[in-house]
């Protein structure tokens, strides 16, 4: 069963009586909100929220309906963005207060209820945070502040400088924003592999997690369409989590390609004292990429990625859509995008069947990240994150660590050079490790003949 989901108006701090119309861009995107069923419940933030720009002090607030952001020049990453509203929970009931945003590409910080809760350093990337601690049943308040570090903060801190998007015109709150209210036992992740061959085969490992201070006896069922696996009996201790995995030979498995993007939903439920606790829903594809000598195999038979050019300003989902089928009825079969825009083209994708290749942040930022150990850490933790929020989307065909470090920048593969290639197949491995249903790849690095590919 759907979760419950409730949209919540404004409740203005200031009285304004119109949305204002200073220039800027709002976005049409949905939130991602369907792996999601009860008892866990949504309330969306998107709608009207109080914003402004701080290009001078004591700048006037005004409404405007989010996803919104400010134009901004490279010239003005210095000038930040904040955004304010009201929001009502429901009673929490044992329940969790998650806060997710699919999308904030800079620097954020989160403050709820007058207290300064989480930051989010710039990456693209997705982010949730467990805000149960500063939130209460009934009228709640959050305060987000956007901004852009410096190119020298970046260098000291190691921030991976992502600011602005649609080619540094815009920054601001620019992909949906949500608060999920989920159960102290509950699923914390799904991972689905599946091969074609020698035989068909789905596993998925699934990841429950305990947030209370007792510990939880619960049966994880598992379905997918009539099909159910065994009921998995697990013992989830006090702050703790606990692993189970599913496994189905599945012979006639509708396959994920192309010309016929079949999805499947693998539907989890969490029972405890013969009530249904927690429920949650993975949307997967069935499908195998591999490589074989200079081969690109999809589900066993050769393939050729026929990829367009990176797209900028698309914004809501509807042209998402239709760029892709536009592109597919001209023989184009992928993509290659930045962490922007990931989280909806990817979603879509899935739906249309076009592949996907992540740019991402470390794209030609060799200058930058030098030789600084903890800026590779934050590029680390990016790859991981982004493996972890995109991992079960079918139309993902490879994880991009890098971009044109030497064939647009300048940089050769010699002296303190090699270091950086060093550092980019630290990435590449970690990223075959994390998933090995994948290659990986750096753009543009083996044209100066670097010995940065994937496999």
């Amino acid at each position: 069963m759907s979760c419950k989901i409730t949209s919540v108006a404004l409740a203005s701090v200031l009285g304004l009586s119109a949305i204002c119309a200073q220039a800027g861009t709002s976005f049409d995107f949905k939130p991602k909100t369907a792996c999601f069923a009860l008892p866990r419940e949504i309330v969306t933030l998107d709608g009207e929220w109080e914003c402004r720009q701080l290009r001078r002090k004591n700048a006037a607030w005004e409404r405007h309906v989010t996803p919104f952001v400010f134009p901004l020049s490279s010239k003005e990453s210095r000038f930040a963005q904040e955004y304010r509203r009201s929001f009502t929970l429901p009673g929490l009931d044992g329940r969790r207060a998650i806060l997710h945003a699919e999308c904030i590409p800079s620097r954020t910080r989160v403050v709820v209820n007058g207290e300064a809760v989480f930051v989010h350093e710039p990456g693209a990337d997705p982010f949730d945070v467990d805000v149960t601690a500063w939130a209460r049943p009934g009228t709640n308040g959050i305060f987000l502040a956007v901004s852009a570090p410096g190119k020298q903060e970046c260098r000291e801190k190691g921030l991976l400088p992502v600011a602005s998007f649609l080619r540094g015109q815009y920054q601001g709150y620019s992909r949906p924003v949500y608060v999920e209210l989920r159960p102290v036992v509950s699923v914390e992740d799904v991972t689905v592999r599946t091969v074609v061959t020698p035989q068909k085969r789905l596993t998925a490992t699934v990841v429950v997690t305990n947030a209370s201070d007792v510990a939880h006896a619960v049966a994880l069922r598992g379905a997918i369409g009539d099909f159910r696996f065994q009921e998995v009996p697990l013992s989830v201790p006090a702050r703790g989590t606990a692993t189970a995995t599913l496994v189905r030979d599945w012979p006639d498995a509708a396959l994920w390609n192309p010309e016929t993007p079949n999805l499947h939903v693998l539907n989890l439920s969490l029972v405890e004292g013969g009530a249904v606790v927690d429920a949650f829903r993975e949307r997967f594809g069935f499908r195998e990429i591999r490589i074989e000598g200079d081969r690109l195999l999809l589900n066993g038979s050769p393939m050729m990625l026929r990829r367009g050019p990176r797209i900028y300003g698309l914004r809501s989902d509807d042209g998402i859509r239709a760029f892709m089928r536009r592109h597919k009825a001209r023989g184009v079969n992928g993509l290659r995008t930045g962490p922007i825009d990931f989280a909806n083209m990817a979603h879509i994708a899935d739906e249309e069947g076009f592949f996907l290749v992540l740019l991402p942040p470390t794209g030609g930022k060799a200058r930058v990240l030098g030789t600084n150990d903890v800026a590779w850490a934050n590029a680390a933790a990016f790859q991981r994150r982004m493996y972890r929020f995109y991992k079960n989307h079918p139309s993902i065909l490879c994880w991009g660590i890098s971009n044109e470090f030497g064939s647009v920048y300048g940089l050769r593969p010699t002296g303190d050079n090699e270091d950086l290639v060093r550092r980019q197949q630290a990435l590449g491995a970690q990223m075959a490790e994390l998933d090995p249903t994948r290659p990986w790849t750096a753009y543009g690095d083996i044209e100066v003949g670097w010995p940065i590919k994937g496999p």
